[in-house]
């Protein structure tokens, strides 16, 4: 069973971003019966570090997982020009290169961008090849949602036709978000489809503990990890916090990541009870977050998320064992799980009082927070876990 992916963004843990479908043909290298081969792109602005070479594209062997590094535009900002430009480069690419492959029975395209799909329908016109389509991030829904561009912007339009039609043509759709088939339903009433729920996971990272994380936690910490961005929310979570250190609260919160408003907030909210350590590798993550006492999550208050949320940090956080503040919609896996509590999003005031109530709570319900945390991680979230139904699912493709 010959399996191709096309994913633009899909990196190792060098690269430091995308690394589900390399977790999931790692945790799938003793199926004998599975050929695995991902191709994606040389660099994007969510790498810590590019692939660098000579010539268009380059295959190699990333320990036992076969890439097909695609060399494209460089650019830094996610909205830019190059960024647009730079998918309809890939999506060209990948059927170049694939036309000259020995043919897969399945291509799984996951979006964004949702172009290659384009390349993966000439590829089941000529040889009946299957598709999966897998959604991680519904556009053009998160472009409208977060953003000011209007849906009759023709590049929007565009989106939506791409989107409407991987829907209807693919052969299964997937989806990191526990309710995205209601959107699809939404998207094409009239199609029946095939759906699985594959959520993100948690891959164990290398247990090196790097010199930076030698900090001293002196008042209780909460940390957050991850981007930095317009859809995380978090100038709420820094005003909460600025107003209990005003109040007194000997209270600490950490920062490790980047994205495009980390130099904004790191003037605007200059503190020494606030540090920023930039981003940093995964392994280090798990170490910074054994030392905290509690993690936080934050999301806009739009009716994008009522489809999910599957942010790898939240899988990380799991592995912690320590409780969770989530500031997003209700119906949640920490308050379906008890991982934590849920704070009303987009409302400082309320995520105020949350800070207060997870960094008090008793050492009983702390220690069943870490039980329940690491026993619900194992059973549904790691690698080792969803490969396998990922795997089931290609079987009955196949």
């Amino acid at each position: 069973m010959k399996v191709w992916v096309f994913f633009q963004d899909g990196g190792t843990p060098d690269q430091g971003w995308g690394e589900r479908h390399y977790y999931i043909s790692q945790s799938l290298l003793h199926k004998n019966d599975l050929s695995y081969e991902i191709f994606a792109a040389n660099n994007s602005h969510l790498f810590k570090k590019n692939k660098n070479f000579k010539g268009l594209y380059k295959k190699c062997n990333e320990n036992g997982t076969f890439y097909n590094w695609i060399k494209i535009p460089s650019y830094k900002k996610s909205i830019s020009l190059k960024r647009i430009l730079s998918w309809f480069w890939f999506t060209i690419m990948t059927f170049i290169i694939g036309i000259f492959k020995k043919k897969p029975d399945i291509i799984i395209v996951s979006s964004i961008p949702l172009f290659p799909i384009y390349s993966a329908l000439v590829f089941k016109f000529l040889f009946r090849t299957k598709i999966i389509f897998e959604i991680r991030d519904i556009w053009p829904l998160s472009v409208l949602e977060l953003s000011t561009i209007k849906a009759s912007h023709p590049f929007i339009k565009l989106l939506a036709y791409t989107e409407r039609i991987a829907y209807k043509n693919s052969d299964h759709i997937v989806s990191v978000l526990n309710n995205a088939d209601r959107h699809i339903k939404s998207i094409i009433p009239n199609k029946k489809f095939s759906f699985t729920w594959i959520s993100n996971g948690y891959f164990p990272a290398s247990t090196k503990v790097y010199e930076e994380f030698n900090i001293k936690l002196k008042y209780k910490t909460i940390a957050y990890t991850g981007t930095i961005g317009e859809a995380n929310a978090l100038e709420y979570l820094f005003d909460a916090f600025i107003e209990l250190i005003e109040e007194g609260h000997e209270i600490q919160l950490i920062i490790a990541g980047s994205g495009p408003l980390a130099e904004e907030f790191k003037e605007k909210y200059a503190c020494s009870q606030i540090k920023f350590l930039g981003k940093i590798d995964k392994s280090a993550v798990s170490e910074l977050l054994r030392k905290v006492d509690a993690s936080y999550i934050g999301s806009r208050n739009k009716n994008l998320y009522q489809y999910g949320v599957s942010a790898n940090k939240i899988f990380e956080y799991m592995n912690a064992g320590k409780p969770i503040l989530y500031s997003g919609l209700s119906n949640n896996l920490i308050e379906k799980h008890r991982l934590g509590l849920t704070c009303v999003p987009e409302d400082s005031q309320d995520i105020k009082k949350g800070i207060m109530q997870i960094l008090n709570l008793s050492k009983n319900t702390q220690e069943e927070i870490r039980i329940r945390s690491k026993e619900i991680l194992q059973s549904n979230f790691t690698y080792r876990v969803l490969s396998e139904k990922y795997y089931k699912l290609l079987k009955e493709l196949s």
